[in-house]
This record gives C-alpha cells, sequence and structure tokens, in this order.
C-alpha cells in the first residue's frame, strides 16, 4: 500500500499541471457513460412504440408513427452527443497525456544525464589512481 501511494504521488506530481484538464476528462467520462446506459431505454422504448404501431395498424388500420419517430429522434441525438463527449475525452487526454510523459521523458534523460557526468567524473579520478 505504501508503494501504491508513492506511485500515486509520481504520477501526480506530472498530472497535477493538468488539473482542469483531467476534471474535464472526468465529467466528459461520466456524460459519455450516462448516455451509454440510457441510450438501451431508448431503444427498448422505440421497439416498443413500433409493437404498438404495427398492433394498432393491424386491428384498427389505421396507425400514427410520430411517437416511433420521435422516440429514434431522441436515441439519435443521445449517440450523437455520446460521440461528441467521447472524440472530447479522447482529443483532451491525448494531450495530457502526451505532455505529461514529455515531461517524464526529459526529467528521465536529465537523470540519466547527471548518471553520466557523476560516472566519467569516477571513471576519470579512479583512473588517476
Amino acid at each position: 500500500m505504501q508503494e501504491f501511494k508513492r506511485i500515486i504521488k509520481f504520477f501526480w506530481g506530472y498530472l497535477s499541471a493538468y488539473k482542469l484538464q483531467l476534471a474535464v476528462i472526468m465529467l466528459a467520462i461520466t456524460v459519455s457513460t450516462y448516455f451509454q446506459v440510457k441510450a438501451p431505454q431508448y431503444i427498448g422504448k422505440a421497439i416498443e412504440e413500433l409493437a404498438n404501431y404495427g398492433i394498432s395498424h393491424f386491428t384498427t388500420g389505421v396507425a400514427d408513427k410520430t411517437a416511433f419517430h420521435n422516440t429514434l429522434r431522441v436515441l439519435l441525438i443521445f449517440y450523437v452527443l455520446m460521440a461528441v463527449v467521447t472524440f472530447i475525452q479522447n482529443i483532451l487526454m491525448a494531450g495530457v497525456s502526451e505532455r505529461a510523459t514529455n515531461k517524464m521523458r526529459v526529467g528521465l534523460f536529465r537523470k540519466m544525464e547527471k548518471l553520466s557526468r557523476f560516472n566519467s567524473l569516477t571513471v576519470a579520478v579512479m583512473g588517476k589512481c
């Protein structure tokens, strides 16, 4: 557990600069998940409206598809909004991960550079002995 906290602290050091973007990403994930959960309910409602249309068409000969079309419109809006929110989420997440990874890479390079200088000094001093 202690190691986990240390790892989270390490990554948060790089990600803390992107708090706003991370908050928007979390919001986008929440909204997208909501749409993914609600969409099947509207699919069920659309099937129910289509069944009601079929039953009324065969029993009375006259039927109205308006409720079915309205349900399909809502379903279409849900899927379009879900796609837009997922797109925004992916763009933001790619940008944050790219910048954070670049900072990690630069930090690692600087540490390795310091180590190589230390090693070259150590080798030079030891070579004189």
